[in-house]
């Protein structure tokens, strides 16, 4: 699937996944730190060594040939400060003996361009040992300069001492910073995958991509928000959707309504059921209709779970309808319940009775809502002759862009008449 991301886009994306971006990255973050707390911690001991210029004269200022012997002088005193000669003599003096990865790992030599200070940079687990190895190489290579060379220009400025506490090499910061970079590299890699290869269906842009209409979006419930709060918000999304469904209702005598989703959980009960007290809370003589009869319980708010009679029953027995529909505490409310379970209710829904069922319904009331099973089975497709339109609920966590296209494409087909979408966050 090809897709580019906008500017506008991205920061959608980064608004949106914020809080997924900030925790990824605080893992990383305590990851690295958790790393760094089990890695040993290093010492480091230091030694300066300040390499005099060799002059015939002390009194005249140098020749360019005597700076440019000591320059020469230089470099191979920094060579013979990382030879294997410095490490045999080093390990002569030493209770534990360093190997060679030791050696050019731990001691490190450095000088800066134009300086003539050399310094010795020692870096152990232990403190004691750091000064120790500091100061003992630091004579070891003065001596060796008097016995190669016959030179006596190398003077120690500083020696390292445990009175003055080595410095504390702290890599907590490094590593906790290259872990939060690595979270946040992570988080956004599982985005990009996410919204490029794998997207969901969150938000209004997506719609615009699969060229359906958006009715609304009935937003996310805040944990704090009291039930009060809760049932405002979500009253005034629906009176949203309502109204558009209304402007069907007046201008195509409109009357019956499917919602439906891609999968189970999603919300379309609950907007279907909030969908018809809206309707009779408007003074519109309604109905809804429970016609998933694959879930078969009376679990809707609507129905009563002590309820015996529904519409399963209906289609298979010879009762009335005024059998099976329940009246609400709005007068103008009134429902039909699933009744008992069915696992395969396709023949029930293709009898004739059916159709029967749907055109009575449509002239004793002003709306029908019906709330059928997902559309990963086929129930609520083989109401597209009889029905008006479709409402479909897609939950912006669980639907992907591409279920929804394939769920889109078999309305059009079958030739019905796909309303709008509802985006549902709670």
């Amino acid at each position: 699937m090809n897709k580019e991301i906008t500017i506008y886009e991205l920061r959608y994306l980064v608004v949106r996944y914020k809080w997924k971006m900030l925790i990824f990255t605080l893992l990383g973050l305590i990851l690295g730190a958790g790393i760094c707390f089990n890695i040993p911690q290093k010492y480091e001991a230091r030694t300066d060594l300040l390499i005099k210029p060799i002059t015939t004269n002390s009194n005249q200022p140098l020749t360019s040939l005597e700076i440019d012997t000591t320059l020469r002088l230089m470099n191979t005193y920094k060579e013979l400060l990382s030879s294997n000669l410095m490490l045999d003599l080093l390990n002569e003096k030493l209770d534990k003996k360093m190997s060679k990865s030791d050696f050019m790992n731990n001691i490190s030599i450095v000088s800066e361009e134009n300086s003539q200070i050399i310094s010795i940079v020692v870096m152990e687990n232990q403190p004691q040992r750091a000064t120790i190895i500091a100061n003992t190489f630091a004579t070891l290579f003065k001596e060796q300069i008097g016995v190669l060379f016959h030179l006596n220009n190398i003077q120690l400025l500083h020696n390292a001492a445990l009175g003055e506490a080595p410095n504390i090499v702290s890599q907590y910061s490094l590593y906790s910073g290259i872990g939060a970079l690595f979270g946040l590299f992570i988080s956004l890699i599982l985005i990009f995958i996410r919204e490029v290869y794998k997207p969901k269906l969150d938000g209004q842009k997506k719609l615009e991509h699969v060229e359906q209409t958006y009715l609304s979006d009935i937003p996310r419930m805040k944990w704090w928000w009291k039930p009060e709060r809760k049932r405002e918000v979500l009253a005034d999304h629906i009176h949203f959707v309502g109204s558009i469904l209304e402007i069907h209702l007046r201008s195509s005598n409109t009357k019956t309504f499917v919602v439906t989703s891609n999968g189970k959980k999603e919300g379309k009960t609950l907007i279907a059921t909030e969908l018809a007290k809206h309707f009779a809370n408007d003074n519109k003589k309604t109905i809804y209709v429970d016609a998933n009869l694959r879930q078969g319980a009376n679990t809707t708010s609507l129905c009563a779970r002590s309820l015996t009679k529904g519409l399963a029953h209906y289609l298979a027995e010879d009762i009335e309808l005024e059998e099976i529909t329940q009246p609400t505490v709005n007068q103008y409310l009134q429902v039909i319940c699933a009744g008992q379970h069915i696992k395969n209710p396709i023949a029930s829904f293709s009898s004739k009775k059916m159709s029967n069922t749907i055109e009575k319904l449509e002239q004793i009331y002003d709306v029908v809502i019906i709330d059928t099973s997902s559309l990963q089975v086929s129930d609520a497709l083989i109401l597209t002759k009889i029905v008006d339109g479709y409402v479909y609920v897609a939950n912006t966590r669980k639907t992907f862009v591409r279920q929804a296209s394939i769920d889109f494409e078999k309305l059009k087909n079958l030739q019905g008449r796909l309303i709008g979408v509802v985006l549902n966050e709670a």
